[in-house]
């Protein structure tokens, strides 16, 4: 059993941790709930959909980070291409001083 103590000492809650919680508070308080069995009854009931929810988060997140990462490969390219094209000006900026 939790003693009021405990109950008031937060571990370390991620961001993830605490927009699930919000979730989850969010969906079972649509409802009147009187008691602690309906709640957790409640709150049972919707982990299925928010397992789902997850697993398509998880995907949407893996899809997001191979498009960061492409568009970052991308601006690397064009800033390497931006350096060359520098370092050839450079060259024939120099190159016509020197020639006279």
């Amino acid at each position: 059993m939790v003693t009021e103590k405990e109950a008031f000492v937060f571990p370390d809650v991620t961001r993830l941790d605490f927009g699930s919680w919000c979730w989850m508070k969010s969906k079972v308080y649509k409802q009147n709930v009187d008691t602690l069995d309906k709640l957790l009854a409640l709150m049972l009931d919707l982990l299925p959909t928010y397992r789902s929810m997850k697993i398509n988060l998880d995907e949407q997140y893996t899809i997001f980070a191979h498009n960061l990462r492409s568009a970052l490969r991308l601006m690397v390219d064009c800033l390497n291409i931006y350096c060359e094209l520098q370092y050839i000006c450079y060259l024939c900026v120099t190159n016509l001083l020197f020639q006279h």
